[in-house]
Formats: C-alpha cells, structure tokens, sequence
C-alpha cells in the first residue's frame, strides 16, 4: 500500500518548525513548490522515493491550514499543478488533488519559484521547497534567499541517495544552516517527525 494513502495522520504534526519561523496571521502566508521530477533512484527505491516526498507534502499542507495559514502548493509538470488553501475546510480536496502528483520530466521548483517572482505570481511572505533531488540550482536558491526578505526553506527527501553521496553535499548545506538557512532532511517515513521538527540542520560529518 502507497504510503501517501495512510501515512498522512501519523506525520500531520511535523510542521511545527517551520509555522514557527513562517507563521502569518493573513495574507500571503506561504507557498510550498514541489518537485515533481523523476528520482535518480530506479526500481522500488524510486517510488518509495515518491511516496515519502508526497508523505511530507500532505503533512506540511495539513499542518498549515489546520493551523489557518494561508497557503499554496506549486509543482511544476507537463501543466503547473497548483492549489490554494486557508482552513482545515480545503484538505479533503488537496488530498484527493494529489493523485494528479506525477513524477515525470519537468522543471525545477526552484526554476518555478523564479518565474513565480519574475511575473508577479508570487504572493507569499515564505517559501518551502520540498525536493528529492541534490540540486545546484535548488541549494543556490536558499543560499541567496538569505539576504532577501522572504525566506526559502528546503525540505530535502535523500531516501534515494548513498551514504557516500549525502557526505558529498553535506559540508554546503551545513554551512548555509550555519549562515540562518531552515533546512530540513527526511531520511525515510519513520524519521520524518524527527527530523522534520528538529530545529537546524542534522550533519553527519
């Protein structure tokens, strides 16, 4: 059985980190761009790889308007999925929505995240990218968001990574959890709350 059909309740309190730093109490609250693109990982490792990103999705999505905080969800594919949402009225038809979630050849979410400012479609105070990718254009993101008002976070699924590939990446993006960035890694359903409402970055150097 898919995770994303009966993990959500377990995982639906593990956004307390983050609606501490991007709480708002009106407009325009916060924007979640997913990544939708195909994992490196192959096989079964690819769609546990899937599931575990679309687990953090809904737990973050449900957090958030139980909590009343306006909120949209972007995720760049063949067309923009997109939803918007303020009270624990709108989960049902979220939930439902991502069964049109489809991992396929797209953009980044940082890409989409860019042209969102570019055109004027970004509305929001806070950013989150939730993505299972070791991405250059993604990490530069965040690093540049540090010195902007309106903050990008990342949430960073490494189930499809090695140990030896996690290493690679690690000292960066510890640094930039030094210099204020809100990074978080999921490592797998079981350690999601953890590692989600942690507070900075787990290195393991």
């Amino acid at each position: 059985e898919s995770l994303r059909h009966r993990a959500w309740k377990k995982f639906a309190s593990t956004g307390t980190s983050y609606l501490k730093v991007y709480d708002t109490a009106a407009e325009p609250g916060v924007t979640i761009y997913f990544d939708l693109r195909s994992p490196e990982a192959t096989g079964l490792k690819a769609l546990e790889t899937e599931d575990v990103s679309v687990d953090i999705l809904v737990a973050l999505v449900k957090y958030y308007l139980d909590h009343e905080v306006p909120l949209t969800v972007r995720a760049p594919g063949r067309t923009v999925y997109s939803f918007q949402g303020a009270d624990p009225s709108a989960f049902q038809g979220f939930y439902q929505s991502t069964m049109e979630l489809l991992f396929q050849p797209a953009i980044s979410p940082a890409a989409l995240y860019q042209l969102d400012r570019q055109s004027g479609g970004y509305q929001s105070s806070s950013a989150i990218i939730i993505s299972h990718l070791f991405e250059p254009e993604i990490f530069s993101k965040v690093e540049e968001s540090l010195a902007a008002e309106a903050p990008v976070a990342l949430v960073l699924n490494r189930i499809g990574y090695t140990k030896e590939q996690c290493k690679a990446v690690l000292p960066y993006l510890y640094s930039l959890s030094e210099r204020g960035a809100n990074i978080r890694f999921v490592d797998g359903p079981v350690d999601m709350a953890e590692n989600l409402e942690r507070g900075g970055l787990r290195y393991e150097g």
